[in-house]
């Protein structure tokens, strides 16, 4: 599975610790940090340039990482979404992410209350990417509706 670098995706570590045989992939430093004090997964840290004030890695060098493993599950978090899709702040963190989206066979958004209604610099997906949008509260109905006609589900 491939976990990206966010503060959110890295709260669903501890959950790992329970699983047998997982195989992960992060560029995400924090993330690896964690995971890797847990006997039962292995780890990938995917090589790059590891922007200033992240601890994260991106551009070309990360892309290129990535190409030989095969990916069954995603999980993203984002800056944003609003009605017309999901977005990032960081155009470098939305390039590797999108290119992350093509290479998993199932993508799943993990976002909390504050991100909907906020849309931002750069686009990163359409509703229909994604498997499931997993959020602390329940949405609006019109996000309800969005990810229904995109064909996902919704959970809070």
């Amino acid at each position: 599975m491939f976990l990206d670098s966010s503060t959110t995706v890295n709260q669903i570590c501890p959950y790992l610790s329970q699983k047998n045989n997982l195989v992960v992939i992060t560029n995400g430093l924090q993330t690896a940090l964690t995971l890797n004090q847990m006997e039962n997964i292995t780890v990938f840290l995917v090589g790059g340039e590891m922007k200033a004030h992240s601890a994260s890695t991106v551009g070309a060098l990360a892309t290129d990482f990535v190409l030989p493993f095969r990916i069954d599950l995603a999980l993203f978090s984002c800056r944003g979404l609003d009605e017309g899709g999901i977005y990032e702040a960081s155009h470098h963190q939305a390039h590797f992410k999108k290119h992350m989206i093509t290479l998993a066979k199932q993508n799943i958004l993990l976002c909390d209350d504050s991100k909907f209604k906020q849309p931002h610099f750069y686009k990163l997906a359409q509703y229909e990417d994604f498997k499931a949008i997993i959020t602390n509260k329940e949405p609006d109905e019109q996000y309800k509706q969005l990810l229904k006609n995109a064909g996902g589900e919704l959970l809070w």
